[in-house]
């Protein structure tokens, strides 16, 4: 780090409010959260999260991954939540576990993701999901966040 003393005044930042940074820090401790990117994808406070996460990164106490992959994994477990329906939510989870994020890790190895990149993948998530459901005959309904094309 740089600036220590900058990153002792973000561990103390809101210091009273519940999964602030030294908390996250405290729980990483402890074992409660275990170290490993995927379980800081499924933190809250997701911005105290990611930053601790790419300072554990620089540091290399995780191994270090595009911010805007780790951007995308954080955001599909809310995108998930947000799905009314279970058996479209099940289809945009493997459309994302298989399709999207392979070629999102594919592109972080050729060089790094944009944020236009990291949109576009968010975008066709929900709406390749859409189209397989209509694929298979069953009406699309249950997304809370529809939007037209």
């Amino acid at each position: 780090m740089d600036k220590p003393r900058s990153g002792l005044a973000w561990l103390e930042m809101r210091r009273g409010q519940p999964g602030n940074a030294s908390q996250l820090l405290r729980r990483l401790g402890l074992g409660e959260i275990p170290l490993t990117h995927d379980a800081f994808h499924e933190l809250q406070p997701w911005r105290a999260a990611a930053h601790l996460e790419e300072l554990l990164m620089t540091c290399g106490a995780l191994p270090t991954v595009d911010k805007f992959l780790c951007s995308f994994q954080r955001w599909l477990p809310g995108h998930l939540a947000s799905i009314d329906d279970p058996e479209h939510a099940k289809t945009i989870k493997l459309y994302a576990t298989w399709r999207v994020l392979p070629r999102l890790r594919a592109r972080a190895e050729r060089s790094h993701i944009t944020p236009s990149v990291r949109q576009f993948a968010a975008e066709q998530a929900p709406s390749s999901g859409r189209h397989e459901i209509r694929q298979a005959g069953r009406p699309l309904r249950g997304h809370r966040h529809h939007r037209r094309h």
